[in-house]
């Protein structure tokens, strides 16, 4: 096995398993970097767990092999599930600091547009200042019967 910078057994068993998903679609690493717009010596580092991948690098797998992405992240041990804590997003809104001042500044930018909004709604369209010009290709000749 390589030498490895990531000492994460996690880590390290999903990147075999990135490796396996682009081997089993019979796919060769030159292609697979090409494909994943990557250099060959990054898939290499990712696939060798010399780099951490990121949800970028996962997803790129899983639109060039197939392989669903909690297929690839977790494998099949159900443990591996358990592992990993997601938040609620809601409560983790909620809790940050600074978040009310966020959400106030945020429906207030709401407000402020759907206020423009209406607004060009209700004003009439200007009408042009002055004589229109036409072609005299356009007349029919009233214009000139007009101006006489």
């Amino acid at each position: 096995m390589p030498d490895t910078y990531c000492t994460d057994p996690r880590v390290i068993d999903l990147c075999a398993r990135l490796r396996a998903a682009r081997m089993k679609a019979g796919v060769n690493g030159a292609y697979a970097a090409r494909a994943m717009g990557m250099t060959p010596g990054r898939l290499s580092a990712l696939e060798n767990a010399r780099t951490e991948p990121r949800a970028l690098d996962i997803a790129l797998y899983v639109r060039l092999t197939g392989v669903p992405a909690d297929e690839l992240v977790f494998g099949d041990d159900p443990s591996n599930r358990e592992l990993i804590e997601v938040p609620d997003c809601e409560e983790a809104r909620a809790t940050s600091p600074g978040s009310a001042g966020r959400a106030r500044s945020l429906q207030k930018r709401r407000e402020a547009k759907a206020r423009a909004l209406t607004q060009n709604r209700q004003q009439p369209v200007p009408k042009p200042a002055g004589p229109v010009w036409r072609p005299a290709a356009w007349s029919n000749g009233d214009e000139q019967e007009a101006a006489s």
